[in-house]
């Protein structure tokens, strides 16, 4: 593990960091002159709690982390410009930037083994600068109070492992997760009070894990999720006081565990009914919770 401290211009150890590098609580710290020329990090690098950092303009020899890299706390940081020569990265989360407006800097991103976190962003407005991302191990958006729009994700094609949309106040459709079939575990969306559709999930047809859907306030009907087929654990949907038309899961018929229907006050009882015996009917065994939904 190294330290930005350890640093001299003159060190070998600029062109490549074997194990980690923590860039962190660095007090007048503008930008990262002291490792222009460094190439590689082998581990994690993390670049965080740093109040006066404000360009990352010196990374641009970076082409390679083989760990996650964290952008997380920065209060200065405009920008990640600086990173746009990066193409092999292990996991990415940038998260409580306050003043980043983009994430241009990562296009050159294409596939992440481990997880995208992009969270608690005040001022991010899109996700442009992941534009050319096609795999990713997990994918959490979360948090970002302007962001309106996934459609920069346009690209994403393999979700190996969960995927989840949440606590997005602007966020009005999940456009750009078109080319997303199946996930590895479970798909979460919760919180986006101005989401009024899931188009966008139009393609998605098994969800490895969970099927969670969950105080969504302004959703109307499931209108995107024709083509979903088949949950290998749970479907919750719950507290989405809009919601009154289960009509995107017409092609459901395989859930493993159980079927979750709650407080969904403008849902009647006819389009529960008409989901659950239509699961039974394809040999749905396993538990069901309905109660708080609109009585008739």
């Amino acid at each position: 593990m190294a330290d930005l401290r350890g640093f001299a211009p003159t060190d070998s150890e600029c062109f490549r960091v074997e194990g980690n590098l923590h860039i962190l609580t660095i007090d007048g710290l503008r930008d990262l002159a002291l490792l222009a020329g460094l190439t590689e990090v082998s581990g994690r690098l993390s670049i965080g709690m740093n109040p006066d950092l404000k360009s990352l303009a010196a990374l641009g020899s970076r082409r390679r982390v083989d760990g996650p890299l964290s952008l997380f706390n920065n209060p200065s940081l405009a920008s990640l410009e600086g990173l746009h020569n990066v193409v092999h990265v292990g996991g990415v989360g940038v998260g409580s930037n306050e003043r980043l407006t983009s994430l241009e800097g990562l296009q050159n991103v294409v596939h992440v083994g481990g997880g995208v976190s992009v969270s608690h962003n005040e001022r991010l407005l899109d996700l442009a600068g992941l534009r050319n991302l096609s795999t990713v191990g997990w994918l959490g958006v979360s948090g970002n109070p302007k962001l309106t729009t996934l459609a920069d994700l346009k690209r994403l094609s393999s979700v190996a492992d969960g995927l989840g949309i949440l606590s997005n106040e602007a966020l009005v459709d999940l456009d750009g997760l078109q080319r997303i079939t199946e996930t590895g575990n479970t798909v979460t969306i919760a919180g986006n009070p101005a989401l009024r559709s899931l188009t966008g999930l139009d393609a998605l047809i098994r969800v490895g894990g969970s099927f969670v859907l969950r105080e969504n306030a302004s959703l109307n009907d499931l209108h995107g999720l024709e083509s979903l087929a088949r949950v290998d654990w749970a479907l919750a949907i719950m507290d989405n006081p809009s919601l009154s038309r289960l009509n995107g899961l017409n092609s459901l018929v395989e859930i493993r565990h159980s079927v979750m229907i709650r407080n969904n006050t403008s849902l009647p009882q006819a389009e529960i009914d008409g989901l659950t015996e239509r699961l039974v009917l394809a040999g749905f065994s396993g538990t069901t919770e309905v109660v708080g939904n609109l009585a008739e």
